[in-house]
């Protein structure tokens, strides 16, 4: 849940029944709010209160509606469901990108005791170059 100062982003984290903003509502809601892309959370609090403005838009009213159970005391986190203890490039890149074995030959070609000039030429065979 975002404290008072919060650092989520209000229209890309998941802050709200754990789904972004910009996904539930779309881009017409920044503009009713007259807020910007990159806002964050505590720019629609004041006080410790909600503060959505006047606009009588219907994803303005849904959107106070939300927020009513939302509490804005104490402190906010970003926490990874499932995630792994130690989170790496590699992985996040592994798990984003499709993995494919690759042909047969390839660790054949591609050996480490490869010699480079034959490695080259037999990769162009298998190629069919």
């Amino acid at each position: 849940t975002p404290g008072r100062r919060s650092d989520f982003l209000l229209w890309h984290d998941p802050w709200l029944n754990n789904r972004p903003l910009i996904q539930r509502f779309g881009p017409l809601l920044i503009s009713a709010l007259e807020s910007c892309s990159l806002a964050k959370v505590h720019s629609i609090q004041f006080e410790g209160n909600w503060s959505l403005g006047v606009s009588n838009y219907h994803d303005v009213r849904t959107l106070r509606l939300l927020c009513d159970g939302v509490s804005t005391q104490g402190s906010d986190n970003i926490s990874w469901v499932g995630a792994m203890p130690k989170v790496s490039i590699s992985y996040i890149n592994d798990t984003m990108t499709s993995q494919s074995p690759g042909p047969p030959w390839l660790s054949f070609v591609w050996s480490k005791f490869r010699i480079p000039k034959y490695a080259f030429t037999s990769w162009l065979i298998m190629r069919e170059r």
